[in-house]
């Protein structure tokens, strides 16, 4: 045998910030989870739950402040990396 012949369960395409193209999306099963293997708000359109926060996908962003940020007052978040304030 010379090749492998996968099974595709799910195909999607996203938007840059996670939200869903329609009808570029292929789903064989009851597969529920989205972009960043997250689960949709069910309730929301294009908002995810990350536990502390919620990211809206059409947006782009988090609705609120992380929670955390207060412990950590010597870094700051660029592009989901911390970044030492100290070092640059």
């Amino acid at each position: 045998m010379n090749f492998w012949k996968p099974d595709v369960i799910s195909s999607n395409d996203y938007y840059s910030f996670g939200q869903s193209m329609p009808g570029r999306n292929f789903n064989a099963s009851t597969y529920k989870f989205s972009f960043n293997g997250k689960l949709d708000d069910a309730e929301v359109e294009g908002q995810q739950d990350y536990g502390m926060r919620i990211y809206d996908k059409r947006l782009g962003r988090f609705k609120s402040v992380d929670p955390l940020s207060g412990k950590f007052p010597h870094l700051i978040l660029v592009c989901n990396e911390d970044v030492s304030i100290v070092r640059f």
